[in-house]
């Protein structure tokens, strides 16, 4: 019993700390769709959002492996961006996964 406790404990800690790299892939899909001003500031923020949605997948990507668990970024940003999926799911069956939000 303890030790389902204990990866229990283990799953809510990494869902936790996912949630703001989940916030942040949002506000990046977000601007993504918007689109940049063609302009330089326009230009440098969008290499930046690209080097931080980087960082932020291997985060993610880090983190779901501590509980055994892998993520699926969904770039839409009209709905979730960051599930937790395990190896049965893929790009068709992700939302059956566990949305972090």
């Amino acid at each position: 019993m303890t030790n389902k406790l204990n990866e229990f404990s283990l799953c809510i800690n990494v869902y936790k700390k996912l949630l703001p790299v989940a916030s942040q892939l949002h506000r990046i899909g977000e601007r993504q769709c918007n689109g940049y001003a063609n302009t330089d500031w326009g230009r440098k923020q969008e290499q930046r959002d690209i080097k931080k949605e980087a960082a932020l997948l291997n985060r993610a990507i880090s983190l779901a492996d501590e509980v055994g668990l892998q993520v699926y970024h969904q770039t839409d940003p009209r709905g979730v961006a960051l599930y937790l999926i395990d190896n049965t799911m893929d790009s068709t069956n992700y939302n059956n996964g566990i949305a972090v939000y």
